[in-house]
């Protein structure tokens, strides 16, 4: 209804014409006057005519009604006066019909006094000695001296006095009368409404029209078109509004037409390019047909390295497999043999350009191996000086060193000057004390991959134990020697070192794994439960904090789980926890479990820095040999939870089968 509001006003129906005419094409002219005011104005016009018209006619009856009234109410004083001078002059007056009219003209409310005043001024008579209100008119006559007066009034001028006659206030309206008022009434309501439906029929109705074109044209529908019923301005506009969808519609079939012209001419071209494209085809057919032997060459040639590849991971494999094998079976009572032995074996298996072998003593570091090094180059027994090398950092903070590229940091090479390339330094920590070093280096900038440096690191627990075991084997010796040997203690001590986890409390990989292998025989699953996050507490913390998160989770699980439920520690960052006759369901039931435990646990006791950790199920329902599959399978499961939550994968572990493969018990 605003726009309908807005259309009875001429200037902006003009404009809007103005508008629509610059679209189309044309100029209309704006009329000399405005038809639609004109016929509104006619219609008002004639309402305020036919209330002129009746208020006068109501005036002129009221007028002269009023004149007629005051012209009785004269006659009729004159004959109370008349009345009243006989009653002074005979006082048989009573008796006179006069005295009925006096009587009469007394009790009337429209006049409302009547005195008889002597030429002094000074009332003779009247009909109503207290004082009149609301008086509208006074008539004032004279009375002539007439002959009958001469006895009374010989000495007075004539006229001898005088009579006043006033009536009461004019009634409103009183002279009409109420049949007229509602005729009149009645009539004013017809105008009126007469009037509210000519506006409507001449404006409203019509602008209703041409909203509800414009509504149709919003939704889309422009083939509709207004009503044109005249020419006033609401007529204009919606001839303009039809110009307006005219050239709409035009547009729209001309960009369709053009569009459909795009389209052809869009598949011309696409059928020229094919065209195009197979001409070149078949004339670069004949090349390729030339190159065949070259693709094949080069296929074979990438087959190759894939063969090479793979047998690099097999030699891998069978290294560690090897490791594994040589230290159980190792009989060195030489810590020193037996690391070198490790050195050597990485050396010659995995390619590492040069390997050596860093014992520590009471005395200092002494170098005891070297493997890959230029004749002359080391030699092998001199003590070296780790304050400020690379050795140094790894002894202080008892965790691997790697240095991307020697020449570009200011830390050097303990038993070499001038290295070039990259060193990794894995340190061999026996019972929490340090007992060795082992060096990985290339003549290449960043030669270790995260995967081999990975492998590297593991090795220094594996080098560990072998150490362990050459030292309990000379310990042995010698106390076999001395006839001081007491062999249970030694073998309870022996199992120990080999089945239980240094810093942790917890069994071993090997020792879990042991375990696991056991509870094969029948429905079995297993929880790992990973720390995604134990890299970076070692990179910005040391490692002793790492091993402070180790220790607090190891005892965390302890309380946690029943008391006969296995758990050792299987990688640097993971827990795997073995579940007899536990289903897939109830295994990750657990996990989630232990998750949340975590976290509420860290929360209770108020860490500011809570350490994330994930758990990943699997279950094994029949005896089978792939038992050894599930802690892969469970890693893999807390990897890809790790991965949901928002952590990245900073174990390295990529091959998890690899690990399984590594320790395997009942070998050896």
């Amino acid at each position: 209804m605003a726009r309908a509001g807005l259309a009875l006003i001429p200037g902006p129906a003009l404009a809007f014409e103005r508008y629509s005419g610059a679209l189309t094409g044309t100029d209309p002219s704006p009329p000399a006057r405005s038809q639609l005011a004109r016929k509104l104005g006619l219609a008002v016009a004639l309402l305020v005519a036919t209330f002129a018209a009746g208020g006068a006619f109501i005036a002129y009856v009221a007028y002269g009604r009023r004149e007629a009234e005051s012209t009785g109410r004269s006659v009729t004083a004159l004959a109370a006066a008349i009345a009243g001078s006989y009653e002074v002059y005979d006082a048989s007056f009573r008796r006179h019909p006069a005295a009925s009219i006096a009587e009469s003209l007394a009790t009337r409310t429209d006049i409302a006094r009547i005195e008889i005043r002597g030429h002094d001024g000074v009332a003779r008579w009247t009909s109503r000695p207290e004082p009149a209100s609301l008086l509208a008119n006074e008539l004032v006559l004279p009375v002539a001296k007439h002959e009958r007066c001469a006895g009374c009034h010989e000495s007075e001028p004539n006229p001898i006095g005088q009579i006043r006659i006033a009536t009461s206030q004019t009634v409103p309206f009183g002279g009409v009368s109420p049949e007229a008022l509602s005729i009149l009434g009645l009539g004013s309501a017809l105008l009126i409404v007469f009037v509210l439906i000519l506006v409507e029929r001449l404006a409203l109705v019509r602008i209703e029209r041409l909203v509800r074109v414009l509504d149709q044209v919003e939704g889309g529908d422009f083939m509709t078109r207004a009503d044109v019923d005249s020419n006033d301005e609401i007529g204009r506009m919606a001839q303009a509004v039809n110009r307006l969808l005219a050239k709409i519609t035009d547009l729209r079939v001309e960009g369709i037409e053009s569009q459909r012209e795009l389209t052809e001419v869009e598949e011309e071209l696409a059928l020229k390019t094919e065209i195009e494209e197979k001409t070149q085809a078949l004339l670069e057919a004949h090349n390729r047909a030339e190159h065949a032997n070259e693709l094949y060459a080069a296929a074979n040639e990438k087959l190759s390295l894939a063969n090479q590849e793979l047998a690099r991971r097999f030699d891998r494999l069978r290294f560690l497999y090897e490791v594994s094998r040589r230290l159980r079976a190792n009989s060195a009572t030489d810590p020193t043999e037996a690391l070198g032995s490790l050195a050597a074996l990485v050396h010659e298996t995995l390619g590492v350009p040069e390997t050596s072998v860093l014992l520590l003593d009471h005395g200092g570091v002494v170098l005891t191996r070297a493997f890959g090094f230029a004749p002359g180059a080391l030699t092998t027994g001199q003590r070296l000086e780790v304050q400020g090398t690379i050795s140094g950092e790894a002894i202080e903070s008892k965790a691997p060193v790697y240095v991307p590229d020697l020449a570009r940091t200011h830390r050097r090479v303990a038993y070499r000057k001038d290295a070039k390339g990259s060193l990794l330094c894995v340190p061999v920590i026996v019972q929490d004390r340090l007992a060795a070093l082992l060096h990985f280096s290339s003549s290449r900038i960043d030669a270790f991959s995260e995967d081999e440096r990975e492998l590297l690191v593991s090795l220094g627990s594996q080098a560990a134990l072998a150490a362990a075991n050459a030292d309990l084997r000379a310990r042995l010796e010698a106390n076999q020697a001395k006839g001081e040997l007491e062999k249970k203690p030694l073998i309870v001590d022996r199992q120990i070192d080999r089945h239980v986890d240094e810093t942790t409390g917890l069994p071993n990989r090997q020792a879990i794994l042991e375990t696991l292998e056991r509870a094969a025989q029948g429905p079995v699953s297993v929880v790992m439960f990973d720390v995604p996050g134990l890299r970076t507490v070692t990179e910005l913390l040391g490692a002793p904090a790492a091993d402070e998160i180790l220790k607090g989770l190891a005892d965390f699980l302890k309380a946690t789980l029943p008391p006969e439920t296995p758990v050792g520690r299987y990688g640097v960052d993971q827990f795997l926890i073995v579940l007899n006759r536990i289903n897939a369901q109830e295994a990750k039931a657990l996990a989630e479990k232990l998750e949340r435990s975590v976290l509420e646990a860290q929360a209770e006791t108020g860490v500011t820095e809570p350490v994330a950790v994930v758990a990943g199920s699997a279950a094994l329902k029949v005896d089978t040999d792939a038992w050894s599959e599930l802690p892969m399978r469970a890693a893999l499961a807390a990897r890809k939870d790790a991965a949901e939550s928002g952590f990245s994968d900073e174990s390295g572990e990529d091959l998890p089968e690899v690990e399984a493969v590594l320790v395997q018990p009942g070998e050896g």
